[in-house]
């Protein structure tokens, strides 16, 4: 019996000893890596998320050298925000009045570099309006936002709709900030769709929720962890102002960082991202093997025919051969008429003279 006790105890030592080393690291490290992407490849896209705001970016390495052509955008600094509005029905009364305040709150936090739009989502979304500076702007266009009076809440669209928005404006800071009491029932996009919208656009979802009795997050979760961003729940439309807020601090203290990754097709790599005095953190990225880089996209002066067509292709060839055979007789021309202004030069010298 005695040495049965003795194996139990001497398991549970090990056990614990193993969970303090799986511990170390993020007990000593104030950074944390998060929404690591390749659907861009090469180009990789993740967060790194700090315990406390910092001017300067982190380092980032990849296998244990320094990542080539690296960019680092601050959340707390210049940003294209996207505050999208859970108006469906369910959020008849108290819900909706607390959402519109604490958003507006929200808003007037921003950044004076930060570009602001609003999208409303009920059993339909809206398009997002244009990105504005002003405060003020977004706060009325926050009031305007009524409630839904049909079923449904289209979560997903809002999503991917916020995504294109995105694209379209110039800074590289991206975010999106969506509240809602629910599930998402009636998008045409699915999660994984939201995701990838999110993705390409290279912006962080930002989910906030006011979780009822029914209400799952594990979705919500999932886009944001997969974006870079950070989930936040709330039992009581009250606690909506607190929560904003701590988004808000998070944005702070998050950078999103872009690099050309050296890997190929099949590759996993290790991640470690570092910020001086902080602390460090690590991710591993595996790169699908069927991966290829993404292609750019054909000129806009020529019809798309010109480049994927046999016979565009030969045409454009022999453009191009005739405009380098045309340049390479203006070059020889240039030459031999130099050389004989040269000749000349002495006896238009001397006429001239007489």
């Amino acid at each position: 019996m005695n040495w049965r006790r003795k194996r139990i105890r001497l398991r549970l030592g090990a056990l614990a000893g193993a969970a303090a080393i799986v511990a170390v690291p993020t007990a000593n490290a104030g950074v944390k890596v998060s929404g690591v992407d390749a659907s861009s490849f090469p180009r990789v896209r993740l967060s790194v998320v700090t315990s406390k705001p910092s001017a300067a970016p982190p380092s980032l390495k990849e296998n244990g050298r320094p990542v080539a052509s690296l960019e680092a955008h601050n959340l707390g600094e210049a940003k294209a925000v996207v505050i999208a509005v859970d108006r469906s029905k369910s959020m008849a009364g108290g819900p909706f009045a607390h959402a519109i305040a604490a958003a507006r709150s929200f808003a007037s936090w921003k950044s004076p570099r930060d570009r602001v739009t609003v999208v409303g989502f009920g059993s339909s979304s809206e398009r997002p309006g244009r990105f504005t500076a002003a405060a003020g702007e977004a706060a009325a266009a926050l009031g305007a936002l009524k409630l839904d009076r049909k079923q449904g809440t289209a979560l997903y669209d809002s999503v991917v709709g916020a995504a294109a928005a995105l694209e379209r404006q110039g800074l590289q800071g991206r975010v999106i900030v969506v509240l809602t009491d629910g599930a998402d029932t009636t998008s045409t996009a699915k999660l994984e769709g939201a995701v990838g919208a999110a993705r390409r656009a290279g912006a962080a979802v930002f989910p906030l929720a006011i979780e009822g009795p029914q209400f799952s997050p594990a979705p919500l979760k999932r886009l944001a962890s997969e974006t870079g961003g950070a989930y936040h729940g709330t039992r009581s439309p009250r606690e909506l102002m607190q929560t904003y807020m701590q988004i808000a601090a998070d944005l702070r203290r998050t950078w999103r960082l872009e690099y050309l990754t050296s890997a190929r097709g099949g590759d996993t790599v290790r991640l470690d991202a570092a910020m001086r005095k902080v602390g460090t953190a690590s991710a591993q990225l595996s790169i699908p093997g069927d991966v290829a880089p993404a292609r750019p996209a054909p000129s806009k002066l020529l019809p798309k025919t010109a480049y994927e067509s046999f016979l565009g292709t030969q045409l454009v060839g022999a453009v191009v051969g005739l405009l380098v055979l045309l340049a390479g007789t203006f070059l020889v021309s240039s030459v031999r008429g130099s050389r004989l202004r040269r000749r000349l030069a002495p006896h238009i010298a001397d006429t001239a003279a007489s």
